[in-house]
């Protein structure tokens, strides 16, 4: 505020010097309003306001010092409401996905009571007949759900459902004419199909909550034909990498358990009866114990490189170090199929796919795995190879979830709702 200002301000009042900030709010404490001002003054309300504003700018002009700090301490609250403000909007959102979570996990577990259990006869015993082989069915690498639309290989529910049929068929009639009682299902990882790259939610038939159930539906049926078949049933499972929630690989035991392949084998579980479940505290890798047999199941993303003889090589030492000799292991993962006297590749019930033929240039057939295990020691693998599937009659398939892309297709048709004809 300059000079003549100041001057002109203390010669305009008469009763309080109009100079000092502090006078200004006494005066109007003591008047109530500037409008008592400024009939005490007789000076002109819009004048009084507007001095008193030049009063505060000199006011603050002169604690320059105490201004800056002050402009920081604002700054500073200002930082600490807007960071509570964003942990507000956190927890808020979190929440609320906590409570559509909860209310989503009541509603399938109300549904899921409805469901009828698939009940087995006699329950899988692991006091094992020495002089009886145990057989193994595999199922690895299923992509339910994908499409594939080739001139020379198709795919979709229906030929994934016979396909699967006729693999525990073939192995079925296999253990019979070897004397086989009890059989395990060996769930080597990603049953259902990825939808993190474009072309695989284009080629999705559905998405994944919806082939997640259809899967359950699926592996019910197998579980109901084997224990229909007079044997004793056990399943084993593992995780892929494709079937993960999120889009990270996790090779931690909480982190990689957040996939579809572990809730497939939990909903198994609970709406079955007379089915021994074998679980594991490692989602990636399960050890099943058949006679003197340690068998490591695992998908095949985990371990150094794609040479099966080295992988195997690594987990016999990790596992030596933890006082747990392994004598063979069954993978899956990358769709070719392998086996030798101590370990076993399935291949995949999908075949070549667009992925696999243009992205990685594979050739990759339709096959899994079945064995026939000696308690006594010895390992005998088959490679089942499927492509005569439609020599099977499938298993029972859900239409309204395998339509591939029925929202994506409904789009393109225009419907009438209601037509009114005169």
């Amino acid at each position: 505020m300059n000079e003549n200002l100041v001057q002109k301000l203390k010669s305009r009042y008469k009763n309080f010097d109009a100079t000092d900030v502090d006078a200004w709010l006494e005066r109007r404490d003591e008047l109530g309003t500037m409008q008592a001002i400024s009939e005490d003054e007789g000076v002109p309300l819009r004048t009084i306001t507007r001095h008193f504003s030049l009063v505060k700018e000199y006011a603050l002009m002169q604690n320059e010092d105490a201004v800056i700090k002050g402009i920081s301490l604002t700054k500073s609250l200002q930082r600490a409401r807007d960071e509570n403000n964003v942990m507000r909007k956190y927890l808020r959102e979190g929440n609320r996905e906590i409570n559509v979570i909860e209310a989503l996990n009541e509603q399938l577990i109300d549904a899921l009571k409805e469901v009828p259990k698939v009940v087995a006869g006699e329950t899988f015993s692991t006091d094992f007949d020495p002089d009886v082989c145990v057989g193994v069915i595999q199922l690895s690498d299923l992509h339910l759900g994908e499409q594939v639309e080739f001139d020379f290989n198709k795919y979709n529910w229906n030929i994934a459902s016979k396909r699967i049929k006729l693999h525990v068929n073939k192995a079925l009639a296999d253990f019979k004419s070897k004397g086989v009682k009890q059989v395990m299902l060996a769930l080597t990882g990603d049953l259902i199909n990825s939808d993190r790259r474009f072309d695989e939610m284009l080629l999705n038939a559905n998405n994944r909550i919806h082939t997640m159930i259809q899967a359950v539906h699926l592996l019910r049926q197998v579980c109901s034909h084997v224990a229909s078949e007079g044997f004793s049933l056990a399943v084993a499972s593992v995780v892929g990498n494709e079937s993960r929630v999120g889009q990270d690989v996790h090779f931690s035991k909480v982190l990689a358990s957040d996939n579809y392949d572990t809730s497939i084998f939990e909903l198994l579980k609970y709406t079955t009866d007379g089915i021994k479940f074998l679980e594991s505290d490692n989602p990636l890798e399960s050890i099943v114990e058949i006679g003197k047999e340690k068998i490591l199941l695992y998908h095949g993303h985990t371990g150094k490189g794609k040479d099966l003889e080295k992988k195997l090589a690594q987990f016999i030492t990790k596992y030596a170090n933890l006082g747990i000799v392994i004598t063979y292991a069954m993978s899956g993962h990358i769709h070719c199929a392998h086996v030798s006297e101590r370990f076993a590749r399935s291949g995949s019930t999908v075949g070549a796919n667009e992925y696999s033929s243009n992205a990685l240039n594979l050739a990759s057939a339709i096959s899994q795995n079945y064995y026939l295990v000696n308690p006594k020691g010895g390992v005998c693998g088959v490679v089942n190879v499927l492509k005569d599937h439609e020599l099977s009659d499938g298993y029972d398939i859900d239409e309204e979830f395998a339509v591939h892309n029925k929202l994506k297709s409904s789009t393109n048709t225009v419907k009438t709702v209601l037509e009114i004809k005169i």
